[in-house]
């Protein structure tokens, strides 16, 4: 019964924060339609759609970060009285806050640059010479006031987050009426949500949302703000992972002279401007 207590306890905080990351990508959502809402041409009928499919979007987002803090604090509380676990799901979330405040101040230069949120030029720039990048970022993204700025931010959600935990209190298991059937249903409503969060408000791929399918909307501004900047840089990874995939086709050499001769080429041509030469000779001799 202990063990259950302290996870009842502790699970009240991990929904805390996840209710607090949603407000979070929220806030964030609307500072950047503000900020460009000049290019929606005083065209706002699809701003609360977009914040409405945004907000679904980034239940995955604000799901993934208040499950690592379940795993790391909650869990272990689990088993080990001691364990601080308030600490350490605080500290995870303060550095998560940081670090997605930098993300969201360098969005805001980089939509301007590229009309677009994070996209494939992150990967193109990674192998940019480091000094061009540093230039660039002073330059084009003013790197020498948004750092600074994005860490006041960061700061001022972690201090917020402090008084989103402790001024919404936890309730006392002892305090709770039918223990036994909050017991018995606790797992089940936990798994309910989860499917819930994974899918982005919704049970089945089919009503789910994710970065694919989130552009529904006629505005590039909207469309870009339904994603918040850890669906964007998912975004990036993924199309990384997609292109490499296509461009690196692993294929000995006596695999590539097989599916030569089967296309009707000379396998045993020593080049490909050779063998290319030998299917237009054929080609032509077929079509007379």
């Amino acid at each position: 019964m202990n063990s259950y207590v302290r996870f009842f306890e502790n699970l009240q905080q991990d929904l805390k924060t996840f209710v607090y990351w949603c407000l979070v990508f929220t806030v964030f959502r609307i500072a950047f339609i503000a900020i460009y809402s000049g290019q929606l041409n005083g065209e706002y009928g699809d701003v609360p759609m977009a914040l409405l499919l945004g907000l679904r979007l980034s239940l995955k987002t604000a799901g993934m970060i208040a499950l690592i803090g379940f795993v790391f604090a909650t869990l272990p509380k689990i088993i080990v009285k001691k364990w601080p676990a308030d600490k350490l799901r605080f500290c995870w979330h303060a550095v998560a806050l940081v670090f997605f405040a930098v993300c969201f101040m360098t969005r805001i230069p980089y939509y301007k640059i590229f009309n677009a949120a994070f996209n494939m030029m992150l990967i193109n720039g990674a192998h940019d010479d480091i000094y061009a990048i540093f230039v660039t970022a002073v330059k084009e993204y003013q790197l020498l006031w948004r750092f600074p700025l994005a860490l006041v931010l960061g700061i001022a959600l972690t201090y917020g987050l402090r008084i989103w935990l402790h001024k919404l209190p936890v309730k006392s298991f002892v305090e709770v009426q039918h223990k036994k059937l909050v017991i018995a249903l606790t797992l089940p409503l936990l798994a309910v949500l989860c499917v819930f969060v994974r899918y982005g408000g919704a049970f089945n791929y089919a009503h789910s949302i994710n970065w694919e399918s989130a552009a529904r909307l006629k505005s590039n501004l909207l469309n870009e703000a339904i994603l918040d900047d850890g669906q964007d840089l998912y975004r990036v990874r993924d199309m990384k992972r997609k292109i490499d995939k296509v461009t690196n086709i692993n294929i000995t050499v006596a695999q590539l002279r097989e599916k030569i001769a089967a296309s009707g080429g000379n396998k045993a041509a020593d080049s490909i401007d050779k063998d290319s030469l030998s299917l237009l000779s054929s080609h032509a001799i077929l079509s007379l």
